[in-house]
């Protein structure tokens, strides 16, 4: 299962949730009031009724500790959330696409979300490179 490393931009919050949580479309996250980590590692399937708040992804990983362990360098200061921006552009490409009734018109969301985290982790492992390049 992939997890996203969130924003959720009200607050500034910064979560971790299942892929199938956040919502490209509009750049809204399911998130459950009461108990949303323990809800997020068991890979709950998120419920209509939840708040959806809007978010930013920062990340992309293949396992919720690895999303954690993301999160807590995040909110620690020894990352950064530039991979959102990645997003951004992937969203944009994904939508001029959909118009000329391409690719993704007919794409399941849960396929679209599998894509998307793909592109997310690409992007974040081109920019862990350029870092290292940086300070190397």
């Amino acid at each position: 299962m992939v997890f996203f490393v969130v924003n959720i931009v009200e607050d500034d919050e910064i979560v971790v949730v299942p892929v199938h949580w956040f919502q490209f479309s509009d750049n809204k996250c399911a998130l459950p009031i009461k108990d949303a980590a323990q809800r997020a590692e068991k890979e709950e399937v998120f419920n209509l009724r939840w708040p959806r708040y809007d978010a930013k992804v920062i990340s992309s990983h293949e396992s919720y500790r690895d999303a954690v362990s993301h999160s807590e360098s995040i909110l620690n200061g020894s990352a950064d959330t530039e991979v959102s921006d990645s997003v951004k552009t992937f969203q944009a490409r994904k939508n001029a696409i959909k118009e000329e009734g391409g690719l993704y018109s007919n794409v399941s969301l849960t396929e679209l979300n599998k894509l998307i985290a793909e592109f997310v982790t690409k992007a974040g492992t081109r920019l862990a490179a350029k870092k290292k390049k940086v300070v190397d």
